[in-house]
């Protein structure tokens, strides 16, 4: 069924998303990091572009959105093996049509980084996104993931659980050298100006499976999670650089956490 097509359940409006998002405890004048699944809300009265302009409402003109627009499914490895070309002005974001949405918004700037790059509209836009290319990984320090966290910003994830929190890979990459494969990869990007780059990158290592929801429980019982709902739609709000820092936390005392379980 098409997100333009009526669906069973309620219609959920942009001042529905808005007094959700109010209620959830957005700030206004914050950055946010914003995962998502469009599908999870049930039938949305003008699909992903009531979203983002209810986003855009709720943060105001201080606020800043970001959004993953990664362009890749599948594994980050495999998708670098592949020798890709990312062009920032072309490639599409294949983690979701509210990610896309976002991408083509008029006033959307996106970051230059090959596998991981984020969207980002409003106050800080520019300044978040800024250098993303140079950092030597995708989520360390230097990269959207965590100049949201040192802004104090949020993460919120719509219809989506933490398994989509792409900021946790932020704290392995600062607490855990294993996190990554001992190959370097040197994908081609077209910049804004469509001059061609090379940008070389490492990739997170292919044989560790990740149990990011185990820091359900912790987050929410810190206060550190809020937990509501929009539609059909499970919404969490989370604050950025404390989650950071409880899931550091995890890590000193025990370097798997965040790893599945896959003894047999």
């Amino acid at each position: 069924m098409s997100y333009t097509q009526k669906h069973e359940s309620a219609v959920v409006t942009h001042d529905d998303i808005v007094a959700g998002l109010h209620q959830l405890g957005l700030p206004a004048g914050s950055s946010v990091l914003v995962h998502s699944s469009l599908k999870s809300f049930g039938y949305v009265d003008g699909g992903a572009p009531t979203v983002v302009r209810a986003l855009l409402t709720v943060l105001g003109p201080k606020g800043t959105l970001l959004v993953p627009t990664f362009p890749f499914r599948g594994t980050q490895y495999s998708y670098l093996k592949s020798n890709p070309v990312f062009d920032v002005r072309n490639t599409p974001s294949l983690v979701g049509v509210i990610t896309e949405t976002v991408r083509q918004w008029p006033s959307a700037r996106r970051s230059l980084h090959p596998d991981h790059p984020v969207a980002a509209i409003g106050a800080l836009a520019e300044d978040m996104l800024a250098h993303h290319e140079r950092i030597p990984t995708c989520c360390g320090l230097g990269s959207p993931f965590m100049r949201n966290v040192f802004n104090d910003g949020y993460i919120l994830l719509l219809g989506v659980d933490n398994r989509r929190n792409t900021t946790l890979h932020a704290v392995e990459e600062a607490e855990d050298p294993d996190i990554f494969s001992s190959d370097t990869f040197i994908p081609t990007v077209i910049d804004w100006r469509g001059r061609s780059l090379t940008v070389p990158v490492r990739a997170y290592a292919e044989n560790r499976s990740r149990n990011f929801p185990v820091v359900e429980e912790p987050l929410k019982a810190a206060g550190i999670m809020r937990m509501g709902r929009i539609g059909d739609a499970a919404v969490r709000l989370i604050a950025a650089q404390p989650m950071y820092k409880l899931v550091s936390e995890m890590l000193c005392h025990n370097r798997r956490a965040l790893l599945a379980d896959t003894a047999s």
